[in-house]
């Protein structure tokens, strides 16, 4: 059942990063970091990994509060 669940939340988290934030930025750090893990570079891999989550931690935290505010005010 929790694992059932973390995939929902999962599913919903990565919707509302979609929406905030877009696609484009996110997949090109995925494919930077995949560069970079492939060349040896991994200070700039964890540098850009965690870049990236600050970021993402930035865009879900934005995303909550716009849905929140829209549920509050009923759109």
């Amino acid at each position: 059942m929790i694992e059932a669940n973390y995939g929902h939340v999962s599913r919903f988290t990565r919707a509302l990063v979609s929406r905030a934030a877009g696609k484009e930025r996110p997949q090109r750090e995925h494919y930077q970091l995949l560069e970079h893990s492939r060349n040896g570079e991994s200070e700039k891999a964890v540098r850009l990994l965690r870049e990236h989550i600050v970021e993402t931690q930035k865009t879900v935290r934005s995303a909550q509060r716009i849905a929140t505010r829209d549920v509050s005010s009923g759109n």
